[in-house]
């Protein structure tokens, strides 16, 4: 009996090493990956077990057990991951690492036996039976391997039953059933062993045997590994978006049918074009590509009867000249097929025709569980939609922007019809928007400022500063124009030009002009005469709550009326209006911007035009 036995360990042997062999040279995926380490594993548990069977002493029957303990932990293990990735479902990473510990501690703590009793309380050497073998005492450790053992073969089983409830087809049913036997087998073999009913002998190396022969012919039969894989392939190289996977390092290790095609037309240097689709992938720009020029033949024909011709420039996006007879790559700028120059005569031949081919590129990195592996570019065609959509904005932009003209044409209408009705309120709206102008360049310089005066934002106040007070075109000539102070009548009246001016301004910006300059301008007009300190009108707004456009407006607004001539008063000094705003800090105005007004008021005061 013992040499049957020992005979079919040594068949199990040849067996295993021959699967390990044979998928060795299969496609490689995950599930042929997995699978050669699960036969590996388990490789390594039959050379242990033989070991076992042969060995004549204590110190030889442990060295197998050792080895033997090298697989055993990692064949379910790895057969789990098999399973899940056929059937398609992730494992928490979480889990893995588990799992894949728990098989690790229990290795380690085999190879240390001697040293401790964690998972052996014993190790005595028995000479009698089928053949000598170590009769072993188990500690807790011992049956929370046991328990974990069990614990993957149901999450193996968990995830073929929840695959074949899902019912996708005949034949993937039938798959997941024959996986569901195999498993069940394996399982049955090690049940056998731990309750005793082979008696000394373990079971599983032919089980395990037996399961991945199964496993294997069962993946040969329906071409798991390479019908799957040709199958992805097929699909990604018949697609119509070009597809090129580039490794960690930059290399290019993949490129579909379109995206080959696409390269070889853009430059005859794949690594150059790359490099290139790149550059236009990380500005967001779309890949406009031209048509090769004529062949040398048919250059030469035409050259028989035009003339000998030059080369054909492109412009690119710096306007630079490619070389002749390439594809040039284009960004947004580089719209259209320039004129060709012939190059003797000077002469001008018809304009080339427009882009073959538009292309949106994607670029994407590869993470494999969190770790960088590469990266992804896709080109999509877009050229049907491209022309389309640049002819229909175009279209849309410049009637836009005759509406935009004609509004603020409109707009400054207004403006002009105040100067008309009453000359210094004129002047007053000139010249407090060539002081807003100054000092938001002054306030750009300004370390404090330079982040919330960003270009845009400066030249938004700047422009909206002459609309400040648009709403004085409601004001009644009587109250606008008179000679003197006002009635507190008169001055009520003369306090509504800001919410007027924000009614104007809602009615024919709203909805025109870009948000953000829409929102300065209403800000600048409403809420001028605020004060610092919660005192002004018409919102009574304290502090920062009042816009920054509307603080800034509110001290060039004070200082142009103080530094000029009214029907009743004169203009005062640079020192008595410097004097005047440095007594409104933190009350009418805001501190922090006043410092900086009185610290530059002479360079300031210069703007301003004087009456003759």
């Amino acid at each position: 009996m013992y040499t049957l036995l020992l005979t079919i360990q040594y068949i199990c042997l040849v067996g295993t090493v021959l699967l390990v062999m044979y998928l060795s040279n299969c496609r490689s995926s995950k599930l042929q990956t997995y699978l050669v380490a699960a036969v590996c594993s388990a490789l390594f548990y039959m050379v242990g077990y033989t070991m076992q069977m042969q060995a004549s002493t204590k110190e030889l029957a442990l060295q197998g057990i050792k080895v033997k303990y090298t697989g055993a932990p990692y064949v379910m293990y790895y057969m789990l991951l098999f399973v899940a990735t056929y059937c398609g479902t992730t494992i928490h990473k979480l889990f893995k690492r588990f799992f894949f510990f728990s098989s690790f501690l229990t290795t380690i703590l085999v190879f240390t036996c001697e040293s401790h009793k964690f998972y052996y309380t014993s190790q005595e050497w028995v000479a009698e039976g089928l053949f000598p073998h170590i009769k072993s005492g188990h500690a807790p450790l011992y049956y929370f391997y046991m328990l974990f053992q069990l614990a993957v073969a149901c999450y193996l089983f968990y995830i073929l039953i929840k695959k074949y409830q899902k019912k996708e087809s005949v034949l993937v049913q039938r798959q997941v059933r024959r996986l569901i036997i195999t498993a069940f087998g394996i399982v049955l073999f090690e049940a056998l062993y731990i309750t005793g009913l082979t008696g000394i002998y373990d079971t599983l190396s032919f089980a395990y045997l037996i399961a991945l022969i199964y496993i294997v012919r069962l993946t040969t039969r329906f071409g798991l590994f390479d019908f799957l894989a040709y199958a992805k392939e097929e699909a990604v190289h018949a697609m119509d978006d070009g597809l090129i996977v580039v490794d960690d390092f930059g290399q290019m290790i993949y490129l579909n049918q379109r995206a080959g095609n696409i390269l070889s037309e853009l430059s005859f240097d794949k690594n150059a074009a790359l490099k290139q689709l790149k550059d236009l992938a990380m500005a967001s720009k779309p890949l406009l590509l031209e048509p090769r020029e004529k062949s040398e033949k048919g250059k030469q024909s035409e050259a028989a009867e035009k003339g000998k011709q030059g080369a054909c420039a492109l412009q690119g996006e710096k306007d630079e000249a490619a070389g002749q007879g390439e594809c040039t790559l284009q960004g947004e700028k580089n719209e259209a097929a320039e004129q060709c120059e012939n190059g003797e005569n000077g002469k001008t031949r018809e304009q080339a025709p427009g882009p073959k081919k538009v292309y949106t590129l994607t670029y994407q990195a590869i993470y494999n569980e969190a770790n960088y592996r590469g990266n992804l570019m896709i080109l999509t065609d877009i050229t049907a939609n491209y022309f389309y959509t640049k002819e229909l904005k175009s279209e849309v932009a410049k009637k836009t922007e005759e509406i935009l003209h004609a509004q603020r044409q409109m707009i400054g209408n207004f403006s002009a019809m105040i100067a008309a009705r009453d000359a210094i309120t004129g002047r007053h709206i000139q010249n407090a928007s060539k002081l807003v102008n100054a000092f938001v360049r002054v306030l750009q310089r300004e370390t404090k400022y330079q982040k919330i005066l960003t270009k845009d934002y400066a030249n938004l106040i700047i422009d909206a500063a002459k609309l400040h007070d648009i709403g004085k075109v409601a004001v009644p000539d009587a109250i606008l124009c008179k000679n003197g102070r006002l009635t507190d009548e008169e001055y009520a009246v003369m306090k509504s030009h800001p919410e007027e001016g924000a009614k104007i301004i809602e009615t024919t910006l709203k909805g025109l002009e870009s948000d953000d300059y829409y929102q300065v301008v209403r800000d600048m007009a409403l809420y001028h005469h605020e004060r610092y300190d919660g005192g002004g009108y018409p919102a009574g707004l304290a502090g920062h709550a009042i816009p920054f456009a509307a603080r800034v407006m509110a001290l060039a607004d004070v200082y142009e009326a103080l530094r000029s001539k009214r029907h009743y008063k004169d203009s005062f000094s640079i020192e008595k209006a410097s004097f005047i705003l440095e007594a409104g800090i933190g009350t009418q105005f805001d501190p922090e911007l006043t410092e900086v007004f009185l610290a530059h008021v002479e360079e300031l005061d210069t703007v301003i035009g004087r009456e003759e």
